[in-house]
């Protein structure tokens, strides 16, 4: 459900900020070794379950494939059952699926967006 990102946003809020930063160090050809860091510790600190629904709304931003005639609410579960019926490895295994993507951020924010979430202060 869609309070199970809403419940996170301070989650998304970190995850989104740190992915832009390491993003535009790729983007300008920088080391961006110290970002790396960061993120990878910030998601080492979450449980799994906070890796579970931030790549759902991830995938759902990358892909931007959902039923537009259902709820925000019912999106998110359809996603959601999906990955949940394909089965997850690992926090690790999960949060490195994310951690690879340069746009991460990006991602996030187009997943927020399908998903009505309103994540900026």
């Amino acid at each position: 459900m869609v309070k199970d990102v809403e419940s996170r946003i301070e989650i998304f809020r970190d995850i989104i900020k740190l992915a832009e930063k390491r993003r535009k160090f790729v983007e300008n050809d920088q080391e961006y070794t110290k970002e790396d860091v960061a993120l990878d510790n910030y998601m080492d600190n979450l449980d799994f379950e906070d890796v579970k629904v931030l790549q759902t709304v991830m995938y759902l931003g990358r892909d931007r494939e959902y039923n537009k005639d259902l709820s925000p609410s019912e999106i998110y579960k359809e996603e959601r059952r999906y990955f949940d019926t394909n089965g997850w490895v690992n926090k690790k295994v999960e949060a490195n699926q994310m951690l690879e993507k340069t746009p991460l951020d990006q991602y996030l924010v187009n997943g927020l967006k399908i998903l009505k979430v309103n994540w900026e202060k």
